[in-house]
């Protein structure tokens, strides 16, 4: 019972917790399938710079991918990937 109003307590896990709901509901809102331009296949790849979190101990992705360097396994070769509104 003390843990929960220690977390209860704390104002910047009060607006993590509300920011997540906000995500989380946005992402409802809107999801969206990544496809290749020229085949409309779904099994894309892209390029992306990954830096290493010292704290986490583990790799963790720097920024968006890359619109060049993208590639697709279905028509088995490099691509521009789009939004497809699901």
């Amino acid at each position: 019972m003390e843990t929960a109003k220690q977390e209860s307590d704390n104002p910047l896990s009060t607006i993590h917790e509300r920011e997540g709901s906000t995500m989380a509901d946005k992402k409802a809102k809107k999801r969206i399938q990544m496809v290749c331009s020229i085949c409309g296949g779904t099994n894309v790849k892209a390029d992306a710079y990954a830096e290493w979190d010292v704290e986490n101990q583990m790799w963790t992705l720097a920024g968006d991918p890359f619109d060049k360097g993208s590639y697709c396994d279905d028509c088995d070769g490099e691509t521009r990937i789009i939004e497809k509104k699901l």
